[in-house]
């Protein structure tokens, strides 16, 4: 199989095998006096609910299923179906995804990772800060960026609606918030959302996962390691890592297939009777 990265004006790309999906990512230099000792890509959008579908309804394994050569993102785990519209139906096509659990969006990166045989990942903490930094957006421009509380009406809006910024991002504030890696390995999320006011979403700051609130109406036991129930403010966007001559990293060998794998719903699980009398669902 033959891939196409097409450049142009310094923008990357990336055209995803077996699905008809492109993305656009954007260069970002180092900066380690800032935590940030290497160069990489970053996606000019958040991911949207077209390319998520791909990698959940596994539609790429269609086109995969007319070629007698085994695919290595076979091996990824694809999310469990969600009992309830996980798109809030905000929208859908063009869109961000939200509702992502932290571990459903490594999953995603390590499959496009595999699809793509280049090494995708969620952002780490200090380099979504200097994303913010070198964005040039302040409290007094950023409702020219960004959906939030004062403009978004409680809904996300259509990816690329507003002014890129300063590095040509589009939403790195606002419409959905982003998940990112802290430095010891925590699940944060970065950016505000359509629903969190401009003086909280400026300066950025981090707010750390919180599955008791997040996940609280899931009534299935166990509950779901893939969706949120309650955290339709939460969607991804990604980095592509850089290599010494500063091309995209190779895929690496082993990712989050080789990582202990939690407790989960099978994909026809029931919701339990006791959870959803717990809160307040049952008749």
């Amino acid at each position: 199989m033959i891939l196409t990265i097409l450049l142009a004006a310094d923008v990357l790309s990336q055209k995803v095998p077996g699905t008809i999906h492109t993305f656009d990512m954007i260069p970002v230099e180092a900066a380690p006096e800032q935590g940030v000792p290497n160069a990489f890509f970053v996606g000019r959008t958040e991911v949207s609910w077209d390319l998520l579908d791909a990698y959940r309804f596994e539609l790429d394994r269609k086109a995969e299923s007319e070629s007698s050569v085994a695919e290595s993102s076979d091996i990824i785990a694809r999310p469990s179906k969600p009992y309830i519209a996980m798109d809030r139906s905000f929208g859908h096509n063009g869109y961000p995804a939200i509702s992502v659990q932290y571990r459903h969006a490594r999953c995603f990166a390590r499959w496009l990772s595999l699809k793509t045989s280049r090494q995708y990942r969620l952002p780490t903490e200090s380099e979504w800060k200097l994303l913010a930094r070198r964005s040039k957006i302040t409290q007094d421009n950023i409702l020219e960026h960004a959906w939030l509380d004062e403009n978004a009406d409680w809904v996300t809006h259509p990816l690329g609606e507003k002014k890129p910024d300063a590095l040509g991002l589009v939403d790195l504030f606002g419409n959905a918030s982003e998940w990112v890696t802290g430095l010891k390995g925590e699940h944060l999320t970065y950016g505000g959302c359509y629903e969190t006011l401009v003086q909280d979403a400026f300066p950025p700051k981090a707010v750390p996962e919180d599955m008791d609130n997040w996940n609280a109406s899931d009534p299935q036991d166990p509950q779901s390691i893939w969706w949120l129930a309650d955290g339709g403010f939460v969607g991804l966007r990604l980095v592509l890592e850089r290599d010494a001559e500063g091309k995209p990293a190779k895929a690496r060998a082993k990712g989050i297939e080789h990582e202990p794998k939690p407790d989960e719903s099978p994909e026809d699980a029931k919701p339990d009777p006791a959870r959803l009398k717990e809160k307040g669902l049952s008749g």
